[in-house]
């Protein structure tokens, strides 16, 4: 059920990463209609194309594990990083003044919300926003940096902190959300095993009852009415196992009394034959 659950939820993560790629890079794109420069152009559509490619995975609904759903969330936003790299590139070549690494931060922030719950890809994902900037700030020259604030790389850095402990904090989220669904599970479990039992007394005890008949008034027929003894005998045992299952389960509310078709979800009333 936990396992569905997490499947579909790494669908729509998936999802949305791609549909953000897509509409992030056709902004950068009619934000800067005008740059001549060759690697925004490729960045820009290979960022398009990573967020095809991710929703393609989404919507075709794969088993998506946990660790596939992770590499291929990986796959789409490892463009982001070169289109934030190269767009920098043209904003530092305007020779304007200008805040820099001001995406990373948003972008270290969105990463926390959709990265899918493999741990090591998730926070990878999540650091190189504030590491490439800082490595892209080291190779800004005098002259460039004269363009931009003092200490831009606070913010990215702080944003990514901040980014992890939503990240580990969301994370967290989906484990009780994992622990609730098992407990629900386990009691619906354990009420259908008691409903099972409930409904198998009858029959059991019909059984036994038909037997002694039968040896009675059919002596001859003592060996017949002898085994359905011995079957309705194993099956009165396999009743006390499902019996006790029920009642020691911690997941038992200590409720004896309910109606077991309802349990069972039967549309139509449950019946056994009378022998004749």
């Amino acid at each position: 059920m936990f396992k569905r659950v997490k499947q579909s939820h790494n669908h729509n993560l998936l999802l949305f990463q791609g549909i953000l790629n897509i509409f992030g890079a056709l902004m950068a794109v009619v934000q800067w209609h005008e740059f001549r420069n060759v690697p925004l152009n490729l960045t820009a559509a290979a960022t398009v194309g990573a967020g095809i490619f991710a929703c393609y995975v989404a919507l075709s609904k794969p088993a998506l594990q946990d660790r596939f759903a992770s590499f291929v969330f990986l796959s789409a936003v490892v463009p982001v990083y070169g289109l934030l790299w190269a767009m920098n590139g043209f904003l530092m070549a305007q020779g304007k003044f200008w805040e820099p690494f001001q995406p990373h931060e948003l972008s270290s922030l969105t990463i926390a919300i959709l990265a899918p719950p493999y741990r090591s890809i998730g926070v990878l994902a999540i650091l190189l926003f504030p590491i490439l900037a800082g490595l892209q700030f080291f190779s800004f020259t005098p002259e460039q940096l004269a363009l931009i604030p003092s200490s831009p790389l606070f913010a990215p850095i702080a944003f990514g902190v901040f980014a992890l402990v939503l990240y580990f904090y969301r994370l967290q989220g989906l484990k009780i959300a994992g622990v609730a669904a098992e407990v629900r599970m386990m009691k619906k479990l354990t009420r259908s095993i008691l409903a099972i039992k409930d409904l198998a007394n009858s029959p059991i005890q019909a059984l036994i009852i038909d037997a002694e008949l039968l040896q009675r008034k059919h002596p001859e027929a003592a060996a017949i009415a002898e085994r359905i003894e011995i079957s309705a005998t194993k099956l009165g045992k396999l009743n006390h196992v499902l019996d006790s299952y029920g009642r020691e389960s911690k997941h038992h509310n200590g409720h004896v009394s309910f109606d077991s078709k309802a349990t069972l979800e039967l549309k139509t009333p449950t019946s056994f034959p009378n022998p004749s």
